[in-house]
């Protein structure tokens, strides 16, 4: 079960700097991604790169609050793990699909699946103990 935890726990904080990085990079130097990425700025573009950033920074936070709740076992982390890990799937499959960079959303779709396989195996192990408590009981 520690291995499970310790992993989650790892695979949250990678997401979380990733996302605080990216959330930051995205607010203070658009500029840059634009330039990179052969993209023109407009008006339009630093108000979906605003909104995007903050987004990814609320993952980013969600990400710490699901590294507490874990580490204290509570399962409303596990519960928030599933949910962060999903979303990064999901995400990854549209970003792909609306985009067509299949290396931005490769990254995504890879850290989600290392978030829910340790989510998954945690969630499996907290109900095991908790049915063996109830049964002996």
């Amino acid at each position: 079960m520690k291995s499970s935890r310790n992993s989650l726990v790892a695979f949250l904080l990678v997401l979380a700097v990733k996302d605080a990085f990216l959330g930051s990079f995205l607010l203070f130097n658009l500029d840059w991604i634009l330039n990179n990425t052969g993209m023109t700025y407009s008006d339009d573009v630093k108000t979906m790169a605003s909104f995007f950033g903050v987004c990814v920074l609320i993952v980013s936070t969600l990400c710490l609050a699901a590294i507490n709740w874990v580490r204290t076992n509570k399962p409303d982390g596990v519960f928030l793990s599933k949910f962060i890990g999903w979303w990064m799937v999901i995400a990854s499959v549209i970003v792909y699909f609306k985009i067509g960079k299949l290396a931005w959303s490769a990254v995504d779709f890879v850290t989600g699946v290392l978030i829910l396989i340790p989510a998954y195996l945690q969630s499996r192990k907290t109900s095991t103990v908790t049915n063996t408590a109830v049964n002996f009981h």
